[in-house]
């Protein structure tokens, strides 16, 4: 991340373990921060720090998929959390990780589409154990188990199908990561007798979509449990 703001001299960085450093206009490291240095413009650009990690902000616009980066069915990947940065311990942060709940809850119900799911859940997996310390929440997490995946896959499928039969198909489906891999033979002959007659881009989009919706159902299992506690 490397983060880092001055006023008056005097600087505060918020580095790559999401550390938050004081330096005077030396360059010395603050052992010790003078009440008077608790700047408000320091905490403002502390507080849009911390919410662009937490939204995860400069994936899309690197080009980079969610399903390669932070895939929802994963309870970790090589850059998430991998423990609770201090920052997030304080007033500030937890000021912050809170209304950035409160965005994720207000997205679902709003509503979206299965993709948006995935938007949804991947940032969870990049904070991972800090939803445990930090963000337990029965009400959330009642909205997330209340999740429809099932309608969600109905309406991303590229023709129209039959709900049971559909829950019945990706019940015999595992999470998997989606890029780099594809449908097994058994999987594409049970996806043609549900949803017969599609033309092998049509099976394709289908495995995927399937195969998404799966993997949304994984995370929000885990992250339910995360929430309850």
């Amino acid at each position: 991340m490397g983060r880092r703001y001055e006023v008056d001299g005097y600087t505060v960085e918020l580095d790559d373990d999401l550390r938050v450093v004081y330096r005077n206009p030396r360059g010395k490291r603050l052992q010790q921060v003078p009440d008077w240095l608790a700047d408000p413009r320091f905490a403002r650009e502390l507080r849009n720090a911390l919410d662009a990690e937490l939204e995860l902000v400069g994936l899309p616009e690197a080009g980079i998929s969610y399903h390669r980066h932070y895939r929802p069915h994963r309870a970790t990947e090589h850059n998430s959390w991998q423990s609770t940065p201090g920052i997030c311990r304080t007033s500030l942060g937890r000021e912050v990780l809170h209304a950035w709940l409160h965005r994720r809850r207000a997205r679902l119900r709003a509503g979206l589409d299965l993709n948006g799911l995935v938007r949804v859940l991947a940032p969870f997996v990049h904070v991972g154990g800090v939803v445990d310390e930090l963000l337990r929440d029965e009400a959330a997490a009642r909205e997330f188990a209340a999740v429809d995946v099932a309608a969600l896959v109905l309406a991303d499928l590229p023709v129209q199908a039959d709900r049971p039969a559909v829950e019945s198909l990706t019940a015999t489906m595992r999470p998997q990561d989606l890029l780099g891999t594809r449908s097994m033979p058994d999987l594409r002959t049970r996806i043609d007798e549900t949803l017969p007659a599609l033309s092998e881009l049509q099976a394709a989009q289908a495995w995927k979509v399937l195969q998404t919706g799966v993997n949304c159902q994984e995370g929000l299992r885990r992250l339910v449990g995360r929430l309850s506690g």
